[in-house]
């Protein structure tokens, strides 16, 4: 059932999908807490201030990994050299969002972000885990700090830098030991760098390119098992923003 929680949060359609309502409601107060932070920091400040909405498409690309798989009973195994496919234009596709605010005459600005990326172990090289798949999402949520220069662009455009931490939400598909696991668990920390370039198109539209690389270590429980892996991933995305002021 498509529920207003996930509508907001996640762009995912697929009816066989479980989630809990627990971890429903958890990804709902991490995203309330991070655009109520950007919020209360923007109407803190008496004077005026700008705020930015974007949205945008892409793809993504996660570097291979080790996957540790630790057993409830025995001894922990180590995959190593596991690569995944990205399949950002199959549905679910890739997306994000953002909400920023920026103070007038301030280079430094705030934002609170949600991307939804995916990665698909192309071979799992083991014949007790034969799935392993975060395809509906090696979600993120992050709270940025940005930094925005109009001097790299000669005024034709702004050039944009962030860092940023917070948490993945990874949906997990996974098939071990002939049990099947689908649903959404709490991955770990998560951390991101990057730079973008923004072009007025029309009024306070703008044109959105930018690259960015995230990194996370998550935990995932399989049935009998939890398996744990730091993910790297490269982010390419264009979208679009929208710009205004309060006062």
């Amino acid at each position: 059932m498509y529920t207003a929680t996930r509508g907001f949060l996640l762009w995912d359609l697929d009816p066989k999908n479980t989630i809990s309502s627990t971890l429903t409601g958890r990804m709902a107060s991490v995203v309330t807490v991070l655009i109520g932070a950007v919020v209360l920091t923007g109407t803190a400040s008496a004077a005026s201030a700008d705020w930015r909405i974007a949205g945008y498409v892409g793809a993504a690309h996660t570097s291979s990994t080790t996957l540790r798989v630790s057993p409830a009973a025995g001894m922990l195994v180590d995959i190593p050299d596991v690569e995944f496919r990205g399949e950002s234009w199959t549905s679910p596709i890739y997306y994000g969002y953002r909400i920023g605010w920026q103070r007038e005459r301030s280079a430094i600005g705030f934002e609170a972000e949600f991307t939804h990326a995916k990665t698909i172990a192309a071979d799992t090289h083991s014949t007790s885990l034969t799935r392993f798949e975060q395809s509906h999402g090696l979600n993120v949520v992050l709270a940025n700090v940005s930094y925005r220069s109009q001097a790299f662009c000669g005024g034709r455009c702004v050039a944009v830098g962030r860092v940023g931490g917070g948490v993945s939400i990874p949906h997990v598909e996974a098939t071990y030991l002939g049990d099947r696991v689908s649903s959404y668990q709490f991955g770990g920390p998560a951390v991101q760098a990057g730079a973008g370039l923004e072009f007025a198109v029309y009024g306070n539209v703008t044109l959105d390119v930018d690259g960015r690389i995230t990194y996370t270590r998550v935990t995932d429980d399989l049935d009998g098992a939890t398996l744990s892996a730091p993910f790297a991933t490269w982010h390419v995305t264009v979208g679009a923003g929208w710009r205004f002021r309060s006062s």
